[in-house]
């Protein structure tokens, strides 16, 4: 594969994601993503609709997600928020 081809893949891979995270927001929903910031491997950010993140955690034997602290960054703030403008 090309560095072009690379270049167009991540492009179309990035705007996938967006839309993605779009969707989810009109439905109420925090998409979830890790970064540095999860120390553990059930640790996950969850991207709120208001721009937003929290830290959670998965607890899968009872299928819950549990906010370990909210608003790490503010409202307007997040990784993902560039895409409520």
């Amino acid at each position: 594969m090309s560095t072009s081809e690379m270049k167009q893949l991540r492009q179309a891979s990035q705007r996938k994601i967006e839309e993605i995270y779009v969707d989810a927001w009109k439905k109420g929903v925090s998409p979830r993503y890790r970064d540095m910031r999860c120390k553990k491997n059930n640790h996950f950010i969850a991207a709120n609709p208001d721009g937003s993140e929290d830290l959670v955690a998965l607890d899968v034997e009872n299928e819950k997600v549990i906010v370990i602290q909210k608003n790490i960054t503010p409202q307007g703030k997040g990784h993902f928020s560039y895409l409520l403008h």
